[in-house]
């Protein structure tokens, strides 16, 4: 269960970290390349974190699942 939860607040953080608003300013030295990388990257990440943690709450024991969802 705690473990759901960090994947959850990771995911959040780093899809945080990845809007534009964010970015410009963390990112400011990077050239606009690798800046869209880092980006682009960070955004999947924190998608798959997200997925992640939506599939260990379904295959989770029935009452763990409930007490997750």
């Amino acid at each position: 269960m705690v473990s759901v939860g960090i994947l959850v607040i990771l995911g959040i953080a780093l899809l945080a970290l990845a809007s534009d608003k964010h970015f410009k300013r963390v990112a400011s030295k990077f050239n606009r390349k690798r800046r869209a990388v880092v980006q682009t990257t960070t955004r999947v990440s924190g998608w798959l974190l997200l997925g992640g943690s939506l599939l260990a709450a379904v295959y989770a024991p029935l009452p763990l699942s409930i007490s997750l969802v």
